[in-house]
């Protein structure tokens, strides 16, 4: 939507659409692509700056009286020169701030402005409106997020003793909080170790309460059959049938594996880790050590170690 000031054009932005989010998913960066189409002035530069708007506006009726309230700081800009081609916008901060809100549908959007005067040369860019004339050329917005619960030697913890009672961890990123409580450990020819993992605001009852699970607890799925899934599960699929496949690790970090360009289902994460199947279609999830864990078809959990064809199946 545009706002005219003098027969200069104000375009404005607003995004919906986007996933749900938990406290514990951390976005690492947030872009927007413009496609720009033509320019008044072919191969002059023209930086776009891009602003936060602040207040509630109607794409329908808006006009340069009604206009809505703008950052006077510029969120991210961007040298566009060359026509018919997408450019990009480093929006994070804006993102980021939008779900702290709570409801990141709700936003109020962003403005695009020229720091060059406008009748010295103009780009113009491809709303949803006439995305047709380019081959799904409307605006779009790209971001990375990944799950922060459970515990990865990524991530840097306050780590705190609790005594018989275990021991509770909090990531300094999100602020994550993990207790792990030991249960029992087996020395035999097919040792174990069990324990107990409580995550915070994590209301999922697999069986042990509300966000607690067992460290043998873990499941892995396959997202092309459409079964066990949740919304966030569907969008990922859905924006990339590459991501087939979901682990959740015994302290419940989630990880999608998507398939390379060599046909291997890598993790997203970059651990080393990759999923084969077998002939019976058991998944397997094999570490950089080939340490596998096995899961049969209805994600029931087994650990094998190939090297000595040894099974526990719990």
């Amino acid at each position: 939507m545009e706002a005219f000031r003098k027969e200069i054009p104000i375009p404005y932005l607003k995004f919906t659409g986007f996933p749900n989010l938990t406290a514990k998913d951390y976005i690492v960066d947030a872009k927007l692509d413009l496609y720009c189409l033509d320019s008044y002035y072919d191969n002059k530069t023209n930086t776009i700056n891009i602003r936060r708007i602040t207040s509630w506006w109607d794409s329908t009726t808006v006009t340069y009286n009604t206009r809505p309230s703008v950052c006077e700081d510029v969120e991210s800009y961007c040298k566009v020169t060359d026509t018919r081609r997408w450019y990009s916008w480093d929006i994070t901060n804006m993102v980021r701030d939008w779900y702290k809100t709570g409801s990141p549908n709700d936003n109020y959007g962003l403005e695009l402005t020229s720091q060059e005067d406008a009748w010295t040369g103009y780009k113009r860019f491809l709303s949803s409106d006439y995305a047709a004339i380019a081959d799904g050329g409307c605006p779009v917005i790209y971001f990375t997020y990944f799950n922060t619960k459970g515990l990865e030697s990524c991530y840097s913890y306050y780590e705190q003793s609790l005594g018989r009672s275990g021991t509770c961890y909090v990531q300094h990123l999100t602020g994550t909080f993990t207790h792990v409580y030991h249960d029992v450990t087996t020395s035999s020819r097919m040792p174990i170790v069990l324990n107990h993992v409580v995550t915070n605001g994590d209301f999922e009852n697999i069986g042990f309460g509300a966000g607690a699970r067992l460290n043998i607890s873990q499941t892995c799925i396959d997202l092309s059959k459409g079964v066990g899934m949740t919304d966030i599960d569907r969008q990922v699929y859905a924006m990339d049938s590459r991501y087939r496949y979901k682990y959740t690790d015994g302290d419940g970090t989630v990880i999608y594996f998507y398939q390379d360009d060599d046909g291997v289902y890598r993790d997203e994460l970059g651990k080393g880790l990759k999923v084969e199947l077998d002939i019976n279609n058991c998944m397997y999830v094999i570490d950089k050590n080939q340490f596998e864990y096995g899961f049969l078809s209805k994600w029931k959990f087994i650990r094998v170690l190939r090297c000595f064809q040894k099974y526990c199946l719990y």
